[in-house]
This record gives C-alpha cells, sequence and structure tokens, in this order.
C-alpha cells in the first residue's frame, strides 16, 4: 500500500494488516500523535463488522459510537431546529455522545437490557456499550441504537407527530424475526433450527403449528 505524505512531494510503501489497517488508511501527517490506539482497537468495532445487520444500521451505530451524525448544534446551523440543547430532555447545548445518556430514552435501554436478562448485572450499560450481548443479542443492542438515533433526526428535522420508541424498536425485533424465520422455512428444515438455536434464549417467541408467535 502506498501511503502519501500530504506536506511532502514523496510516498513511501508500507504493510497493511489488522492491526495498523485503521491508521495507514487515515490521510493525516500527525495521526500517529492524535491516534487513540485503546478506542480504535476495542473489540466492540469487530463485534459490529461481524453482526448480522445492514450497512446502513452499522453506519448508524459506528457514528453514535464515534461522537458524529446530526446534533442539536449541526440542526441549528442547518436551520432545522432552533437549538442546541437536546430535543428530547432539553439539556443545554449537547452532542452526539448525550443520546446514548439522555434520560428520555433509558426507557428503552432498560427495556433492552430486560430481555437480555443483563439488568442485574453489576455493570449492565457495560454491556449495551461494548456490545457484550453476543452475536444475537448484539443485533438487539444494535438495534437500540438505531431506534434512538432516529429518534433524535425525528426531532431535530421536527417531523410531525410523536416517535414512540418502545414502538418503533419493537417494530424492528418483529420484523427481523418474522421474515428470518419465513426465509428459514422456505429453505430447511435445519435452517429453522438455526434461527431457534440463535433466538430462544431471549424468550421472544414460539413456534406452534409451524407459525410463530412473536411476543414482544
Amino acid at each position: 500500500m502506498e501511503c502519501v505524505d500530504y506536506t511532502c512531494s514523496e510516498s513511501s510503501f508500507c504493510s497493511v494488516n489488522c492491526m495498523n489497517m485503521y491508521i495507514n488508511c487515515i490521510p493525516c501527517t500527525d495521526v500517529a500523535e492524535n491516534f487513540n490506539y485503546e478506542l480504535c482497537m476495542h473489540r466492540k468495532w469487530m463485534r459490529l463488522k461481524k453482526a448480522r445487520i445492514s450497512n446502513p444500521e452499522k453506519d448508524i451505530v459506528f457514528k453514535m459510537w464515534h461522537g458524529v451524525g446530526l446534533s442539536p448544534k449541526m440542526a441549528m446551523a442547518m436551520g432545522l431546529y432552533p437549538s442546541r440543547d437536546c430535543p428530547l430532555c432539553n439539556e443545554k447545548d449537547v452532542g452526539i455522545s448525550h443520546y446514548f445518556n439522555c434520560r428520555e430514552v433509558q426507557i428503552l435501554w432498560t427495556y433492552i437490557l430486560k430481555i437480555l436478562n443483563k439488568n442485574k448485572s453489576s455493570q449492565p450499560f457495560d454491556v449495551l456499550r461494548f456490545a457484550g450481548g453476543g452475536p444475537s443479542g448484539n443485533i438487539l443492542i444494535f438495534y437500540g441504537y438505531c431506534t434512538v438515533y432516529r429518534c433524535f433526526i425525528h426531532k431535530l428535522n421536527q417531523h410531525s407527530g410523536p416517535f414512540d420508541l418502545l414502538g418503533k424498536y419493537r417494530q424492528m425485533v418483529f420484523g427481523r424475526l418474522f421474515s428470518e424465520y419465513h426465509s428459514a422455512k422456505l429453505v430447511s428444515p435445519l435452517l429453522i433450527q438455526d434461527f431457534c438455536n440463535n433466538w430462544k434464549m431471549f424468550k421472544l417467541f414460539e413456534i406452534m403449528d409451524d407459525k410463530i408467535n412473536i411476543k414482544l
């Protein structure tokens, strides 16, 4: 791979591997001094990469973990929203990092922790911050991130009507389970068994008479 120093006319070459890929693909000369290795090498990134969700959904989680995206400050600068304050709890001058911690969305995180059966662990919110719910549990966590971010986008764009946080989340999970079950049913009974093995620990559905009954 060719790495270019944008302050110099010369180029240099280096090998790229999984440990240095992030740093060698950023066109900055001083990145080594300011690079947060602990953040970028955290296992949560690999958990996000391997998650069985869409790329746009991964993009939302990536934005929230990096603290980028549509914030009240940006929305105000774009003429979308009249204030730099949180549109849900009115906390002053907030950024993207506030979205996870906003008291108005804690009802959703509590609901997800209850599904994961992590609500009684010593540090339950670390499970959410670092995607510690296992392959299928992380899908439920990432859907929570997507729902929270879309709620703020809804508010900052001043769309009409309320945003039902729990309702939107349940809709995402219902759609996932329903479509995944019926896709497996069309292909092979073995895939139905895989589906059950992946999701049964959360007790979100029952399968009776070849039909799925989803309980959220």
